[in-house]
């Protein structure tokens, strides 16, 4: 009989632990010293900043408490992508696995030197903010391919080295001994051991360094014009990473530097193919003169020369690049289609294409009603609605803001919430007519609910430029500008966002209507 219980016992428990072992998402347990009730978001990072991500992660946020305290959870997550947590203008890169419980301690006033995680899944984490993975790989005309390589293959064997001894759990190693930051790694090899999950993924990530910089340090002397009549030779050492058995190696490019990494994979390899074609291929050649060309190449090759999850995801990354601005392109669209290996990416795409073509009928949020889209007339008498009042104003661009504000959400919601009664949110998206169905994509993929108006940018230049909004349409610094109006109608032109406006600061724009 006991020996029957203990059997049912094991049994229960193996099945917890396999439970356990397959949850999907993420949870993180913050401490943070003079926080001052900050909020903190944590937010994906794509290759391409804004991109639809085909995972269904969504920014998650939270206020810091008055004991430093928060709490992050997500059920989704990409396994191995990486994410970043941000709060005021300090932030940190976050490498995440599906099943981490990690807890972070820091202060905010000394971020970098105080940064630590503990548990399932910290390992990762505080060996890539060890100075020994701080990688400065910068490019010099003056460097021979020979030198380049040699400073490339050097950091990298020096970075396994120090992966080695600490998945190792070597405390006599010789390099352990002459690191300035002994104690921090002796810290991560007791406090923090990684998994050989952590480690073999670590591995990855800083062997691929080759692929990455080799290939951009050659198209960097591309565009040199002291190396345009330079013969280029592909079978020289330089290139020996280049090569199919290193790309099997991929299992998928949920991190954005493995997405990138097939980027220069396939620019190499296409001109080692026009290279089979015009013998006499020089540095100067290495350009991409019919991208048609280049697009229907790199299609078959991938098709041909990575794993089928490697081909699905890439693919769809792009597809979904292109809709995140507006469009499909659909000759891709039909070619990946027949050739995709699984729906797990494709559904993620039809998904929003279905936003794109039916998000305006969406009656739950009703963007397509009357008063939702502005005029001149429209406008003015919206803003003259909310006289007496004090208004926080967004402006933005469906194209541009995947690129700042919609990480950011968390914190423009929890702003309205907690400011409900004293401030008045309203939310105007300035940009071309044409791109009035992504407006309601963007708000319906976020469940962003709220005071939501729709402004074509189409003769509408005197309210972008009263409203600093002129850069809104600029992928890199656009996306997005906040304006407050207190209750006597002063206006306060690119104030912060929401996650950077402290209680100090808001306190003052409010101040001025009582004077």
């Amino acid at each position: 009989m006991m020996k029957k219980m203990t059997l049912t016992c094991l049994g229960i428990f193996i099945l917890f632990q396999a439970c356990t072992d397959k949850y999907n998402g993420v949870k993180i347990n913050g401490k943070v010293r003079n926080s001052n009730q900050e909020y903190v978001y944590l937010a994906h990072l794509s290759l391409y900043r804004g991109n639809f991500n085909s995972d269904g992660f969504r920014s998650i946020g939270d206020r810091i408490d008055d004991q430093g305290d928060f709490t992050l959870t997500s059920d989704k997550l990409i396994d191995a992508a990486d994410y970043w947590i941000q709060i005021k203008d300090k932030n940190c890169q976050l490498v995440l696995f599906n099943g981490d419980n990690i807890k972070l301690e820091f202060d905010l006033n000394n971020m970098n030197n105080s940064f630590f995680a503990l548990g399932k899944g910290a390992g990762k984490i505080n060996v890539l903010q060890l100075s020994q993975f701080e990688t400065d790989l910068s490019y010099d005309p003056l460097y021979t391919l020979d030198a380049y390589k040699s400073r490339v293959d050097s950091t990298i064997n020096s970075q396994l080295a120090v992966l080695n001894l600490i998945y190792k759990k070597d405390l006599k190693n010789e390099i352990l001994e002459k690191a300035e930051n002994k104690q921090r790694i002796i810290d991560i090899i007791k406090r923090t051991p990684l998994a050989k999950k952590e480690y073999e993924f670590l591995k990855q990530k800083i062997s691929n360094q080759d692929i990455y910089y080799l290939a951009n340090f050659i198209f960097y002397l591309s565009q040199e014009k002291k190396t345009d009549t330079l013969k280029v030779d592909f079978t020289i050492p330089y290139f020996s990473c280049f090569n199919s058995s290193r790309y099997k190696k991929f299992e998928n490019i949920n991190s954005w530097q493995l997405e990138d990494c097939i980027n220069r994979i396939l620019r190499i390899e296409y001109f080692k193919n026009i290279q089979n074609e015009r013998k006499n291929l020089t540095y100067g050649d290495l350009k991409i003169d019919n991208y048609s060309r280049y697009q229907d190449w790199s299609f078959t090759y991938v098709k041909n020369n990575l794993n089928p999850e490697v081909f699905d995801e890439y693919f769809a990354s792009i597809l979904l690049r292109g809709l995140s601005m507006g469009s499909l392109d659909k000759d891709l669209y039909e070619k990946y289609i027949k050739n995709c290996n699984g729906v797990k990416y494709l559904n993620s795409v039809n998904r929003y294409i279905g936003l794109l073509n039916n998000g305006l009928r969406n009656s739950k949020y009703n963007l397509n009603a009357y008063k939702s889209t502005l005029d001149s007339t429209r406008l003015d008498s919206l803003i003259n609605s909310y006289k007496g009042k004090n208004l926080y104003l967004l402006v933005w661009s469906a194209q541009y803001a995947g690129s700042t504000i919609i990480s950011e959400l968390p914190s423009i919601m929890d702003f309205e919430k907690e400011n409900k009664g004293e401030i008045e949110s309203l939310y105007i998206c300035v940009d071309e007519a044409k791109y009035k169905n992504l407006w309601a994509t963007r708000i319906i993929d976020n469940s962003w609910k709220g005071n939501h108006y729709f402004l074509p940018a189409e003769n509408n230049e005197n309210f972008i430029n009263h409203f600093a909004a002129q850069k809104i349409s600029s992928f890199c610094y656009g996306g997005a500008t906040f304006t407050f109006l207190d209750k006597e109608g002063n206006v306060f032109d690119s104030v912060e966002a929401p996650f950077l406006l402290t209680k100090e600061k808001l306190n003052r724009y409010l101040s001025t209507s009582s004077l």
